[in-house]
Parts: C-alpha cells; structure tokens; sequence
C-alpha cells in the first residue's frame, strides 16, 4: 500500500500556492485544470504533483474526475480534496461510466469555474511548472484563438523516448494539421481551452469516441473563421505523455480496436458534415489510412489474425497499400517483429 500522508506532505501548501495569485481567494479561477482517471493509482500522483506545483499570477483550481477506481485512486483523492478545500473539487463516480457507454467529461466541464479549461489525463503529467502561466499568458494576448498547445515528452514503459512536437514546429496549425496528423501533432495534457469554446460545439459532439482530433480541429477551424492563423503552438516541453500505460486505451485488448474502429468513421462522418465537407478529402484520406494503423497497432498486440483482418482491405500498389502488404507478411510471424521492436528501441507492450 502507497503511502498517500507522505506524498501530501512532498506538495507546496495550498497557502503557498494561493501566495501567488493577484486575485483574493474565493474569485472564480482563471483555469480549470481538469482530470479524467480510472485505475491509474500508480500514476496519479505524477498528474497531481504536476497541477499542484504550477505557479501562476491567478487562481486555479483541479477537478479530478474518477471514473469509480478500485485500486486505491479514490482514496488518494479524499485526501487530497481534504487538504487543499480551496483548489481541489472530486467528481468521483460510484458506478463506473464508461461500462455503461457514458461519457465522464461533459459532467466534468458542468463543473468548471473557470475561463480556461486545462485538460490531463491521470496517467499523463505536467513537467514545468510555468506551463499555464505560459500558455495563458499567450492566450490572453491572443483572444480569438480558443485553442494552445505545447511540446511534450514521449514515454514508453515510464522511459524517456523522444520529443514530441509537430511538423515544422509553426506558430500556429490549421484544422487541416489536425485532420492529417491526428492526435500525433497534440497529446491531450498539452491542450488548453478557453471556455467559451464549448459553449459552441454541436450537440453530439459528446457522444463520439475519438474526441480529441474533433475538438482540436474545430477549435483550429474557429480560429481561422476569427482572424487567426490557427491553434497556437509553444515549443516548449511542457508536458510527459505515457505510451500504451496501464488502464489506458492504448495500452487495451485488441478488441478495443476492432470496437472503436466502427465509431472512429462515424465521428469523422460528423466532423464531415459540420465542416460542410470543406475538407472532405482529408477526412477520407483519414478513413483510409485508419485500418493501416490499426493493423500496426494488432500486430504489436501479436494477433496474426486481426492484423490480417484490418490490413487484407487496405492492400493496393499505393504507398498506404503497400505498407498495408507489409505489415500483412509481418502477422505471419509477430514475435520475431516484436523483438525486431525491441532492438530498434521502439514501443511493445
């Protein structure tokens, strides 16, 4: 059993982190930071650590919603609410959500105070401790942009792999960025929202799976309709983002994927739609290129039959088809490229 009084005690104080706020206690925050968990007991406290070290000129406050954890997550979590009432507020689920198809984050948003949404995952972490005051910083002085990101660490098994930017590195990217690169141009725990932003999105927007690149190119798609050149971009490390982590999706069965395949088309459908399929090609490049990755990402699981399954109808002489052979000849034999993984320092399970 962890020891949760001793990593308390390893945080400032929340009097020491109000030290710092222009505002008096008590005024709506500036940022909402906001986190999803579920079983990430082991890594929470990184998450934690990383909200509570932040240094700011304004309020902030952290609402962690647990998705009805049963390895100890919760209980970490009362105490932490106990001993910073003034920055901490629990949303803590006692059934759990997800098994029933719903989704946690609209409740999570309901309760924010704040102009500006900060989101991390529990498995994901902060690594500076100026990163709000730097992204908010730039969006106050930006005020038509709903949407900032930042570099990040990439870690595989908690080891440091490599830097985690964009192309280019510009100052700001299109929705078309987003749809091409999907979520490989901005982890979640980089992203930070302004608030009014969701007060636009349509209404089903909840009720997709692949939230993430919907979000992230719409808000880039508002910010160009406002005058912008897109969602801002910060080279600067700011964030670790944990590959395939324990009780993480990327880190699940195989069946996760052959499940979230499926509602992967229909929310790009959606996204289609809403965009009046201004960039109906990219969306369709996205859709062709999704069962490819989908077998890579079966083939490092070493199920030969649902590689097979996602690479068999994306096998053509284009450079994506032909990709898709090779990862189809590679199922024959997904031990010996797991191992070819290994020696090339490159991500298994």
């Amino acid at each position: 059993m962890q020891d949760d009084s001793h990593f308390l005690k390893s945080l400032p104080s929340e009097s020491d982190i109000i030290s710092h706020w222009r505002k008096a206690p008590g005024q709506n925050p500036k940022v909402s930071i906001l986190c999803l968990t579920y079983n990430q007991r082991q890594y929470i406290e990184d998450a934690i650590t990383g909200f509570l070290t932040q240094v700011t000129t304004y309020p902030f406050e952290v609402i962690i919603n647990d998705d009805c954890s049963t390895d100890g997550t919760q209980d970490l979590l009362r105490l932490l609410a106990k001993a910073y009432p003034k920055i901490v507020r629990l949303n803590l689920q006692i059934e759990n959500q997800h098994s029933q198809g719903k989704k946690n984050l609209p409740s999570l948003i309901e309760l924010a105070k704040g102009d500006y949404y900060a989101f991390c995952e529990g498995d994901d972490y902060w690594t500076s401790s100026q990163k709000l005051q730097t992204q908010i910083d730039l969006m106050e002085s930006r005020p038509s942009a709903p949407l900032s990101f930042h570099a990040c660490q990439f870690l595989v098994n908690g080891v440091y792999k490599k830097s985690y930017t964009p192309p280019e590195k510009k100052a700001a990217y299109t929705a078309d960025s987003f749809l091409i690169y999907g979520g490989n141009l901005s982890p979640t725990a980089s992203c930070v929202y302004r608030a009014d932003f969701f007060q636009t999105l349509p209404e089903w927007i909840y009720n997709v799976s692949v939230l993430d690149i919907l979000l992230e190119s719409i808000a880039a798609e508002k910010a160009c309709l406002a005058g912008e050149s897109g969602a801002l971009y910060i080279d600067e490390e700011m964030s670790a983002y944990r590959v395939r982590s324990e009780g993480s999706w990327s880190a699940g069965p195989v069946q996760n994927i052959k499940t979230e395949y499926p509602k992967y088309r229909s929310a790009l459908a959606l996204l289609d739609q809403y965009f009046d399929y201004k960039y109906n090609d990219l969306i369709q490049a996205a859709l062709k290129r999704r069962p490819v990755v989908d077998a890579h990402r079966c083939l490092i699981r070493m199920d030969g039959a649902a590689t097979r399954e996602f690479a068999r109808s994306s096998i053509s002489f284009s450079k994506l088809g032909l990709r898709a052979l090779i990862i189809y000849f590679l199922s024959f034999s997904p031990i010996a490229y797991r191992q070819i993984r290994k020696i090339m320092g490159k991500p298994v399970i």
